[in-house]
């Protein structure tokens, strides 16, 4: 099972997408609907995601900016769907 602990929802005709950073290393998509929620793809990602705050918005609609706090400050990290 992979911890879920940021999320982002767009709206698509009947069914929503969810974005959401998964760890260690991923962002996972589902496609949610009034009677499922499906897994739609997993996209490997560099960051190494920690446990802390992580929000972030979609830039477009095939983009997502999340913004996360690390040791080090702030990481705005670009994802782009379509990968």
């Amino acid at each position: 099972m992979f911890a879920l602990y940021a999320g982002l929802l767009r709206a698509l005709a009947h069914t929503m997408i969810g974005v959401y950073p998964v760890r260690p290393r991923g962002i996972a998509v589902v496609r949610l609907s009034a009677d499922a929620i499906e897994l739609a793809k997993f996209i490997d990602h560099p960051y190494a995601w920690g446990y802390s705050g992580t929000t972030g918005t979609f830039a477009a609609p095939e983009r997502v900016l999340f913004v996360t706090l690390s040791t080090t400050g702030l990481h705005l990290i670009p994802i782009n769907l379509r990968h």
